[in-house]
């Protein structure tokens, strides 16, 4: 078997693999053993695998690897270890996998990763780290990612991000962290990351919006489910090309009147399931753009003429659950000439007026 070249193995049930199990398979690219009952992998296992580019080991059993187990490997590009029952790993154990592009290590248990664990890894495009135990971040750990582009960390119980945590990620585009514990982060945390199209922070508990003037690049924010409040709104910056925005489940009260100035592309914002009661005339005046605005499950009574004025384009709105007791159809039918979907329902609604003026 010298001359082959992929060799898959997935989703059988192997329970134990020898020493040499692969030892004539110089020429093998990639191998796929996933899906199996594998509990430990010999450490030297993958001796002579020295063309191997890419290593499917994700979906067994496994809780600990040897530190040497892939430093046979240096031509290694995509690693994938998620789903197994990791809950550590040797700082060393990727020092000689220089080219490795692609590296999951999620829906593990792992609650700490050492620094310099990454050190070597200058090459890595895509880390995820999503579904462990981490608790924090440690001052460093991304440090030689420079050429990252793709960090999950989503679904831990991350409370902490320490100043300067992605001052060398500038190429990062998407980074998630959703469903943490994150109340507070650093004012300038995301100031080097100009290339972030997509910033996911919902489900945690943070009460200020970080300052986002840098992340020029970014189209879509999701902050819902959090604590913010109306405070802050001035930190969202130069977000000119976003084209979705979540802000629901917060205690977001008011509007401020110049709240999306900057926010002339955005397409699609969420602000439903907040303590807001009423909305000032020509908020929503720059989103021209916008096609889908949900501002239900809030506490509005009132909605005057003029409120949706610069929302030609829209063409769904949910008001439902809300404290309305009048509307006006021409509130509608004068701004939001491309509506097609209104929800009402669950207000108090007595009357339906065919005009209303600004009183």
């Amino acid at each position: 078997m010298s001359a082959a070249v992929r060799l898959h193995m997935e989703n059988n049930r192997i329970t134990t693999l020898h020493d040499d199990a692969f030892r004539d398979l110089t020429s093998v690219d990639l191998l796929t053993i996933q899906g199996n009952l594998l509990s430990e992998i010999p450490p030297a296992i993958f001796n002579g695998l020295l063309q191997l580019n890419e290593l499917f080991v994700h979906f067994n059993l496994l809780r600990n690897l040897n530190g040497t187990l892939f430093q046979v490997m240096p031509m290694l590009q995509v690693l994938h270890l998620f789903g197994n029952e990791l809950q550590t790993l040797p700082s060393d154990i990727f020092t000689s996998n220089t080219q490795l592009r692609m590296l999951t290590l999620s829906s593990n248990r792992l609650s700490m990763l050492e620094i310099g664990i990454f050190d070597t890894l200058r090459d890595l495009e895509i880390l995820e780290i999503y579904r462990n135990h981490l608790e924090r971040i440690q001052s460093g750990l991304f440090t030689s990612l420079r050429r990252l582009e793709v960090l999950l960390l989503s679904y831990n119980r991350i409370s902490y991000l320490p100043e300067g945590t992605f001052n060398v990620t500038r190429k990062l585009r998407i980074l998630h962290m959703c469903c943490n514990k994150i109340n507070n982060l650093p004012a300038d945390i995301f100031t080097p990351l100009h290339s972030l199209q997509m910033l996911t922070l919902a489900n945690n508990a943070i009460i200020q919006i970080p300052s986002l003037f840098s992340c020029i690049s970014l189209v879509q924010l999701e902050l819902d489910n959090n604590l913010l409040t109306e405070s802050g709104f001035d930190n969202f910056g130069n977000l000119n090309i976003m084209r979705m925005l979540t802000l629901q489940n917060n205690n977001i009260r008011q509007l401020p009147r110049d709240a999306f100035r900057e926010f002339v592309h955005l397409n699609i914002l969420y602000l439903n399931s907040n303590n807001i009661s009423r909305i000032n005339i020509g908020v929503f005046r720059d989103l021209n753009r916008l096609s889908v605005l949900n501002i239900s499950d809030n506490a509005i009574s009132h909605i005057g003429y003029g409120t949706f004025i610069g929302l030609e384009n829209l063409t769904v709105l949910e008001l439902q659950n809300n404290q309305l007791t009048t509307f006006a159809c021409n509130i509608i039918v004068d701004h939001v000439i491309s509506l097609r979907f209104l929800n009402l329902s669950h207000n108090f609604i007595e009357k339906v007026n065919p005009n209303h003026r600004i009183r």
